[in-house]
């Protein structure tokens, strides 16, 4: 599982894309806009699509834990704020204030 947060922004978009063209596709986007507002993932292939408010309490389901990988408890998370810069795995205190 990869969590890409901002993925129905430009840049997350883009990464879902990236990610998707490297054969990897089971992605779990977020973002403060849904679907039904705008909607530029209609093309990409994710396994599921959360709003912002609902990462925190998906990461401490059963599918979420049962997916997680070695290398972090949460899986591979990949962050970026809206200024465009990563957000460190190891901070992921951010993505409360700064990211999402």
């Amino acid at each position: 599982m990869i969590i890409v947060t901002g993925a129905n922004g430009f840049i997350g978009s883009v990464m879902v894309w990236e990610l998707n063209q490297k054969g990897l596709t089971d992605i779990v986007a977020v973002d403060s806009v849904g679907l039904s507002e705008r909607n530029l993932l209609r093309k990409q292939k994710i396994t599921k699509f959360l709003l912002k408010d609902d990462l925190w309490p998906f990461l401490e389901t059963e599918e979420a834990k049962k997916e997680s990988h070695l290398d972090h408890p949460y899986g591979r998370l990949l962050f970026h704020d809206r200024n465009q810069q990563r957000v460190p795995v190891g901070e992921q205190h951010l993505l409360h204030t700064k990211n999402l």
